[in-house]
């Protein structure tokens, strides 16, 4: 199993210098006030994988731009961040420069990954 051991950010939105290791086993909770870099975190971990084709379960590829959009201020070049897995002697680094995000979708370790937002946990009369 390609299980995340740690995550290193050098640089992506407000997060600089920053690691979190994560047990091979068991519930890792991440937790922090309101603009900590907890969703920005989940969402950099939901882009290093690809889907994995052979398990039938809805699922998607989710990629830099479903959830780093550029915007006035901040275009995302010079975003840098890491990670090692448990079964892997290596780490992966991600990185954004000349406006492209790298590795590529199809350069990516294989896994079931489902990104669930708060957004998915509130009931449709209470988003609007």
């Amino acid at each position: 199993m390609s299980a995340i051991q740690s995550v290193h950010i050098n640089n992506l939105q407000r997060l600089e210098n920053i690691t979190v290791d994560f047990e091979r086993t068991g519930v890792t909770a991440i937790m922090g006030a309101n603009g900590s870099g907890k969703t920005t975190l989940l969402q950099a971990l939901a882009c290093v994988y690809r889907r994995d084709t052979k398990i039938d379960i809805s699922q998607k590829n989710y990629r830099y731009d479903d959830f780093f959009k550029p915007y006035d201020g901040n275009n995302w070049n010079s975003a840098n961040y890491g990670i090692t897995l448990h079964d892997r002697n290596y780490s992966v680094s991600y990185t954004k420069n000349s406006g492209e995000w790298q590795p590529t979708t199809q350069h990516k370790t294989t896994r079931y990954v489902k990104y669930i937002s708060i957004l998915d946990c509130v009931p449709d009369q209470e988003k609007e």
